[in-house]
């Protein structure tokens, strides 16, 4: 089975962040890694992505 790494660039998403990584940990192939990318935010993207179940 083939693994992949998901990269998700963020700025502001707060209120999507956290679905996006859900759903990325969701997706066929499986996933490896997560990794993504806060450009500055200026709320509370980090907490978000950080726990994803907590704000979906």
């Amino acid at each position: 089975m083939h693994e992949v790494d998901v990269v998700i660039p963020a700025y502001n998403a707060e209120r999507t962040v956290a679905a996006a990584v859900a759903s990325a940990l969701s997706q066929f192939p499986v996933v490896r890694r997560v990794v993504w990318v806060d450009d500055g935010s200026t709320n509370r993207t980090a907490g978000a992505a950080a726990m994803p179940t907590t704000y979906l």
